[in-house]
């Protein structure tokens, strides 16, 4: 027979079911099976680790709560779609606050960003009196885990708007973990400026960030069809303006 030593070695991985009765998805961790917060002290006292899988769906700050202990968090990506969340829960626990990790694995390699929710809640935040040459999207790991201050406390990007989840620089940042674009054109809504940014256009790939419209709606009143190698951002500037923003990936 194994000795108590031994069972203190061991490492509990755990993965929640997500569905319950009659086969209903269920996101509330305490209601997925087993219920871990439940079952958290037992395991704990068993070994002094569990790793847990969970729904890229549930929400970090709410999960910490939940799972005391929690000493780690790593949310994947994979080519830019959140997939799973690992939580892990270690009984020696010093009560420092836990380091988020958020990894996208992508076509073309790793990008890998860390903080602390304390970094992200304490970082100074002065946004983008303009768009700059360059314009940057986090990858999925990082807008699922929050970490939209922290990002200029690392990389020399300044964000557009408290609420919009894009940056900018005049110089590029290779590094940066997420989609980068130089900027071709920037635009308001007048005709005349719509006009400009538009020409020669058909098509391009849009995304909405911080603005009022769908991206079906903006397609529809821009007269765009879906693909090609032009990219816009619909967004809302620190001044308040809603813009237009043409771009090619780099």
């Amino acid at each position: 027979s194994r000795g108590l030593g031994d069972v203190y070695k061991r490492q509990f991985y755990i993965d929640p079911a997500r569905r319950g009765e009659s086969n209903k998805r269920v996101f509330a961790l305490q209601d997925c099976e087993p219920n871990l917060p439940g079952l958290l002290p037992a395991l704990l006292k068993r070994s002094p680790h569990v790793i847990a899988k969970l729904s890229p769906m549930a929400d970090i700050q709410m999960t910490l709560e939940l799972l005391p202990g929690t000493t780690s968090v790593h949310v994947l990506s994979v080519r830019n779609e959140c997939k799973e969340l690992l939580f892990v829960v270690e009984r020696e626990a010093d009560g420092r606050e836990p380091l988020v990790r958020c990894i996208n694995f992508g076509l073309d390699g790793m990008q890998s960003f860390s903080f602390t929710l304390e970094e992200e809640r304490s970082a100074v935040l002065v946004p983008a009196g303009q768009v700059g040459t360059y314009l940057y999207e986090p990858n999925a790991a990082i807008l699922k885990a929050g970490a939209f201050r922290s990002l200029t406390q690392t990389y020399p990007v300044a964000k557009l708007h408290l609420n919009s989840h894009l940056y900018t620089s005049v110089s590029l940042v290779p590094d940066f973990p997420g989609r980068r674009f130089r900027v071709e054109a920037v635009s308001g809504f007048g005709k005349k400026e719509l006009k400009a940014f538009l020409m020669d256009m058909d098509k391009a790939n849009i995304t909405i960030r911080n603005f009022p419209l769908s991206v079906a709606e903006l397609r529809k009143r821009l007269k765009l069809k879906e693909g090609g190698d032009d990219y816009i951002f619909a967004t809302t500037l620190s001044g308040g303006q809603k813009v237009l923003i043409r771009g090619k990936k780099c």
